[in-house]
């Protein structure tokens, strides 16, 4: 029976110059925040694309890895963004917990940062389903490739009106 390694045998091997994705896969898998730590902040440590995925997954509970992931050579587009969000929702999340502020500014937070990162808009509070604050007009959507309704102008109080049918009058416009 095989023994796991040490903390300290991970460490050492995480510092190595010009480790490949196997064995940063392996240091990933063992789960050690210290050992994935030093293998962020290692620049010549190649990481799968599966590999940043699952350490994007677990950042948000490590901050401490925000600074090695933010200057990790050759992101992607998509992992950037993905670890754009992940750094901002931590970041958030003692203001989004205040029992004092008024949840509709915190969801109006939640916009203003998905669409700065580029993200899908969050959801309504309360299961409204997929009904969303544009951003822009303050309007209430559904997602138009879901083929719902929509809802133009200010809104004041919260209307959410029966979905579309085929012997509805009117019907969504599809481009």
């Amino acid at each position: 029976m095989e023994t796991p390694p040490t903390p300290a045998t991970l460490q050492a091997v995480a510092r190595r110059n010009g480790i490949g994705e196997a064995v940063t896969d392996a240091l990933i898998a063992q789960g050690d925040r210290l050992a994935i730590g030093l293998t962020l902040e290692n620049a010549s440590a190649k990481l799968r694309a599966a590999s940043m995925e699952d350490v994007l997954n677990r950042a948000g509970f490590n901050p401490e890895w925000f600074p090695s992931l933010m200057a990790r050579p050759a992101l992607t587009p998509d992992t950037a963004i993905r670890l754009a969000s992940v750094v901002a929702a931590s970041l958030l999340r003692p203001l989004m917990q205040r029992q004092d502020v008024n949840p509709a500014l915190l969801f109006r937070i939640r916009q203003y940062v998905a669409d700065r990162l580029g993200l899908p808009q969050p959801n309504l509070p309360g299961g409204v389903g997929g009904w969303q604050i544009d951003p822009v007009s303050m309007a209430f959507r559904q997602n138009p490739w879901s083929g719902a309704r929509i809802m133009v102008g200010r809104v004041s109080k919260l209307y959410v009106a029966p979905p579309f049918t085929a012997g509805s009058a009117c019907l969504p416009h599809h481009r």
